[in-house]
């Protein structure tokens, strides 16, 4: 009996060793992206498709359509690059940019959504019948939805997507947040509001769910998520019940910095899909 409890017990920790093990080599991967996005300066010198933060856009006399990709917490907006180029090519008469968010995030929601609505409110002013395609991932999803609720008073059309929406917060950082080793790398707003249950997340998802005004204006939304996203936990708050016939798309063996690579085509196809339909 007890040679195949042994082995049984064996079993157990080496399927606890490979968790972990791929656990770390996820992180791994995660830092080394983020310290190489930390230490990049060019930002691909492209300031039309790539907004300096706080900067004017001039906005295409015929323009047919705005596209508005934002970046996850410390995260250059190129990490749009192939999604952005691609709807370009595709969508030849619209806007696409993916302007710099406020201190790459690290602020309040606030702070970090106010200089990215009035990019918005400048396009609207300039076309005011044309529609608005917002797509965020992870704490960009949070950018963009604070966007949407803010057009709600207005008729334009807009269509929200995104990618490991960071809605809900996240137990990861309040579990960072517990040992004290995110003072030296995050603020104080930010570490607050990413928390999972914070009143700034709570404060989002019930704008998010609120009615619409009369006329209901025209809106779709798209959420995707990892079941495999250890970032978010849970990683379901990534797909909040907004009551406003919102579409879920799910995946699997994708972390959270992988999201824009594995569903990036499918985005394409989604927003173009939309913009051009009359």
């Amino acid at each position: 009996m007890a040679v195949p409890l042994i082995a049984s017990h064996l079993q157990d920790h080496r399927s606890c060793f490979e968790k972990s093990r791929a656990c770390v080599s996820t992180h791994i991967r995660t830092i080394a992206k983020m310290a190489k996005a930390a230490c990049r300066t060019d930002y691909t010198g492209d300031t039309n498709a790539y907004p300096p933060f706080g900067s004017r856009v001039t906005w295409k006399p015929e323009s047919t359509g705005l596209y508005l990709f934002v970046s996850g917490l410390s995260a250059n907006p190129d990490v749009w690059e192939v999604p952005l180029r691609a709807v370009q090519e595709r969508d030849k008469t619209a806007d696409v940019i993916a302007p710099h968010i406020y201190r790459n995030g690290d602020a309040s929601l606030d702070d970090t959504s106010t200089s990215v609505i009035r990019l918005v409110e400048e396009y609207i002013r300039a076309h005011p019948d044309n529609k608005v395609c917002l797509i965020g991932e992870s704490n960009g999803a949070r950018i963009v939805a604070r966007i949407e609720h803010h057009l709600r008073s207005r008729p334009t059309r807009v269509k929200v997507i995104t990618l490991a929406g960071a809605f809900f917060g996240t137990t990861k950082l309040t579990r960072l947040n517990q040992t004290g080793c995110t003072k030296c790398c995050f603020s104080p707003e930010l570490r607050r509001g990413l928390e999972a249950g914070s009143a700034e997340s709570l404060a989002l998802l019930q704008s998010m769910q609120e009615a619409f005004p009369a006329p209901p204006p025209e809106r779709e939304f798209d959420f995707y998520a990892s079941k495999d996203d250890t970032h978010l936990s849970p990683w379901q708050g990534a797909l909040p019940a907004a009551g406003k016939g919102e579409t879920y798309h799910t995946a699997t063996n994708t972390s959270h910095v992988e999201m824009i690579e594995r569903f990036g085509a499918q985005v394409v196809d989604n927003a173009t899909t939309w913009m051009q339909r009359p």
